[in-house]
Formats: C-alpha cells, sequence, structure tokens
C-alpha cells in the first residue's frame, strides 16, 4: 500500500471519527428544533382558536342581551307612561269627551303596553337576570294597583282619597321604573368591561 492510500484512509477515519457525529448531530438538532416549533406553532394555533371562540360566545351572547335589554328598557317606559296616565296630576282632555270613553281610551292604552311588556318579560325571562325580573314583576304589581283604583274609582267632586293614593302610586311607579332602568343600565356595563376584560387578555 502506498503513502498515498495511506493518506486517504486517514483523512477518512478522522472524517468519521470528528465531521460526521457532529455534522449529522447538527442536522439532527435543526430537525428537532424545526418540529418544536412545528409544535409550539401548533399549539399557539389551537389556543387562538379556542380563546377567539370564547369571545365570539361572550360577543354574542352579550348582543343578545343587550338586545333584549333595549326592548325591555322601551316596553317598560311605555307601561309607566301608560299608568301615569291614567290619574295624571295635571291633565289635558276634551271637555265634551265623556269620562267613561276617556276612561275606556286611557284602559285601551294602558292594556296594550301591559299585553306587549308582559310578553316581552315572561319570554325572554331566561335571557336577563333576576334582579331584573323580580324589579319587573314588582312595578307590575304596583302599575295593577293603579289601574284596579282608576278602573273603579272616580275623581269626581275632587275625592281626596282618591287624588292621594293616584299621588302614592304614580311616585311609587316612578321609583320601581327607575330602579329595573338602573339594574338594566348596570346589567349593560358589567357586559361592556367584560367585553373590555376578554379583548385585553
Amino acid at each position: 500500500m502506498d503513502l498515498s492510500a495511506l493518506i486517504f484512509i486517514g483523512v477518512l477515519v478522522l472524517l468519521a471519527k470528528s465531521f460526521f457525529p457532529a455534522y449529522f448531530g447538527k442536522k439532527g438538532e435543526n430537525l428537532a428544533t424545526k418540529e418544536d416549533i412545528e409544535e409550539i406553532t401548533q399549539k399557539i394555533e389551537a389556543m387562538k382558536a379556542a380563546v377567539g371562540s370564547k369571545l365570539y360566545i361572550h360577543q354574542t351572547r352579550y348582543q343578545n342581551e343587550f338586545t333584549i335589554l333595549q326592548d325591555l328598557s322601551e316596553k317598560l317606559v311605555e307601561l309607566r307612561d301608560a299608568a301615569l296616565c291614567l290619574r295624571p296630576t295635571i291633565d289635558s282632555y276634551d271637555p265634551n269627551e265623556p269620562e267613561e270613553e276617556r276612561k275606556r281610551n286611557r284602559l285601551k292604552r294602558y292594556h296594550e303596553a301591559a299585553m306587549k311588556f308582559y310578553k316581552l318579560y315572561e319570554t325572554r325571562r331566561p335571557f336577563y337576570p333576576d334582579d331584573i325580573y323580580t324589579g319587573v314583576k314588582k312595578l307590575d304589581r304596583i302599575v295593577w294597583t293603579e289601574v284596579v283604583q282608576y278602573k273603579h274609582g272616580s275623581g269626581k267632586n275632587y275625592d281626596q282619597d282618591y287624588w292621594e293614593k293616584a299621588s302614592t302610586n304614580a311616585e311609587e311607579i316612578s321609583k320601581a321604573t327607575d330602579k329595573v332602568l338602573n339594574s338594566i343600565h348596570k346589567r349593560v356595563k358589567y357586559w361592556e368591561e367584560f367585553s373590555v376584560r376578554e379583548n385585553n387578555e
């Protein structure tokens, strides 16, 4: 065997001992790093999808509840106004209109507002908080007291008891309405703050 062959074999042995292990080791590290990055990326994407799905559910729920509470507020105000117009403190009407006809018209306005309000707050009950429902039911009872007293009473010849009850009921109706509207406002504010927290997380 000549010298050049021995040198060639020596170079091969040197490569086999030092270069090739380092080379294939580096290739293995690069491959592992690439696989790690892919796994991490997949986990991040899965987390983003889960958070996005959760956020979508909360936003949809907020929007649906907001619509219900908006409708409830409108119907609530309509009911309040119809009830307060039964025996208003300052009244305006046609003096030629018979009292019974005026009474029928005012009660008709109340009944229309009451039916719309009732259908909304009962059919949508599962979709808004209990404290709002409790407030609504309390208002409904106070309003009904006013309706019964108006329907079966008379303010002719200035019956003091009749008008005192009207004044007391009007105050209670206004207070109960404001309480429900404040509860609705707090609920909407809660959802807005919740939405901001979700977006910042």
